[in-house]
């Protein structure tokens, strides 16, 4: 069963061992485009609104609003609202199928994802499950 909360404060941690380590970076920036994804989709699962299958970034997607992002953002109305600051675009350049890249590509945004990934640390709290928006 998912547990978007859950995975969320998992991937959050085990991104800041990574990227305080230094080494390793790259993978920190992976799991932090993760951990933002499992924030948004908690809060929408809290919210009631259907569970949404696209990434946090996703160019991929069949219809131009279909990443994650622009769907959470168009579902935030009423009362238990959470809109994300307005931004061009969140975790710039990072796409899923990095993981099977060599990562020359993502250093040069480590450090914006790791902002990225502040901001969505934010909103953990609306996706506590205890916590009532």
């Amino acid at each position: 069963m998912d547990n978007f909360y859950a995975a969320a404060r998992r991937h959050f941690a085990a991104a800041d061992v990574l990227y305080d380590n230094g080494s390793q970076a790259i993978e920190a920036s992976h799991l932090y485009a993760y951990a933002a994804e499992c924030v948004l989709k908690a809060i929408l699962e809290k919210q009631g609104k259907p569970n949404i299958r696209s990434h946090i970034n996703d160019h991929l997607a069949p219809k131009p609003r279909a990443n994650l992002v622009n769907e959470y953002q168009i579902s935030q109305c009423g009362r238990s609202a959470k809109p994300l600051p307005a931004r061009g675009e969140w975790f710039k350049n990072w796409t899923i199928n990095a993981r099977y890249s060599d990562g020359n590509e993502i250093v040069p945004h480590l450090t914006a994802h790791k902002q990225d990934a502040d901001i969505f640390r934010r909103y953990l709290s609306f996706a506590d499950p205890i916590n009532q928006l």
